[in-house]
């Protein structure tokens, strides 16, 4: 079970079985023998854990990255809307 766990992290977080061993501090042969079920992680109970870690990092990562660009957006909106509101008021 923990070897399915393993890949749909991996495929969520869009890392390859070496990109996750670096974040996890082991070699990608590793990643690859665990997502095979060749061979059983020593504690699953802690790469569980490590795996939560690792994707609430990247989606306050992204979450940072959107929100700003979202927030730039929005004053660009604000600021067309303030244009809209004077040409309005100049053409009353």
């Amino acid at each position: 079970m923990i070897n399915e766990e393993i890949r749909a992290c991996r495929d969520r977080l869009q890392l390859t079985q070496s990109q996750l061993g670096d974040e996890l501090g082991v070699a990608a042969a590793t990643i690859a023998d665990w997502e095979s079920g060749s061979v059983q992680p020593e504690h699953p109970a802690i790469l569980r854990l490590a795996l939560e870690q690792l994707e609430f990092q990247h989606a306050i990562s992204f979450k940072g990255e959107l929100g700003h660009e979202i927030q730039q957006r929005i004053e660009q909106l604000q600021q067309s809307k303030a244009e809209l509101q004077a040409l309005l008021a100049a053409d009353a």
